[in-house]
């Protein structure tokens, strides 16, 4: 069996989720939280294993989507 950090390599060497693609994450759920301040986003996630993100608003509960699609709408979008 090959040594964990070979198979890691190979599974994960296409993904998206990667210290650039996290920072715009990372601004885009700040943003989220300061876009409205009667509106505005609870909690988020960051999953960089399957590139989800899980969004939790204040008005409507969750929502969880690919992080690609995540990263290409805008605050507004959200409200």
């Amino acid at each position: 069996m090959p040594p964990l950090t070979v198979v890691h390599t190979s599974m994960y060497s296409n993904r998206l989720a990667w210290p650039d693609r996290i920072r715009a994450g990372l601004k885009r759920l700040k943003e989220l939280r300061q876009v409205d301040e009667n509106i505005y986003l609870r909690a988020g996630s960051l999953n960089v294993v399957n590139e989800l993100v899980g969004l939790n608003f204040s008005c409507d509960g969750s929502h969880y989507l690919p992080a690609e699609e995540f990263l290409s709408r805008d605050a507004h979008f959200w409200f």
